[in-house]
């Protein structure tokens, strides 16, 4: 299986909280055992601080500076280095770049694709996200009510628990 950059093995690529989603192996494709994904990350963003309480995520930063959050602790991250955030434990980054950043993302176990549909209308735009407290607020959020309506359809499936900031 060959999935060029800037595809998808499956679909269309997913606006998730204003990060453009690429899934490149989905569980079909590896037998339950973990999910891949190409996120773009435009400047300054990121997802906020969440946790998964079934997968381990792991994070390959191909472009731009980010600074990541594990389990409270902040770290820088470049192009080249290898984060592993696993279940249990809260985690988020943001893209410290000007221009946008790429990461190569596995979740184990495979299924976390899908969460992200559902998270669409959480995001409608790159400029509307929520970020860590830790982390710097360099955009203004949308309404946590926003968020919350989109998320509470997909979280008891997905078992994964989103921390927004009031």
């Amino acid at each position: 299986m060959l999935v060029s950059q800037g595809k998808c093995s499956h679909g269309e690529p997913l606006n998730v909280f204003g990060d453009l989603m690429y899934l490149k192996a989905s569980k079909e494709d590896t037998n339950c055992a973990f999910t891949i994904m190409e996120d773009i990350i435009p400047a300054h963003g990121g997802p906020p601080l969440h946790l998964h309480h079934r997968e381990d995520e792991a994070f390959f930063v191909l472009e731009g500076d980010y600074i990541f959050e594990v389990d409270g602790r902040p770290i820088a991250a470049h192009p080249g280095d290898f984060l592993w955030a696993p279940r249990g434990i809260r985690h988020t980054f943001q893209n410290q770049s000007s221009s946008p950043g790429r990461l190569l993302i596995t979740i184990m176990a495979g299924g976390a694709e899908e969460f992200f549909p559902g998270t669409r209308r959480a995001s409608p735009t790159a400029q509307s996200r929520e970020v860590s407290p830790a982390l710097p607020q360099v955009r203004p959020g949308i309404p946590r009510a926003a968020h919350v309506g989109a998320v509470k359809e997909t979280r008891a499936k997905n078992n994964t628990d989103w921390h927004f900031q009031p």
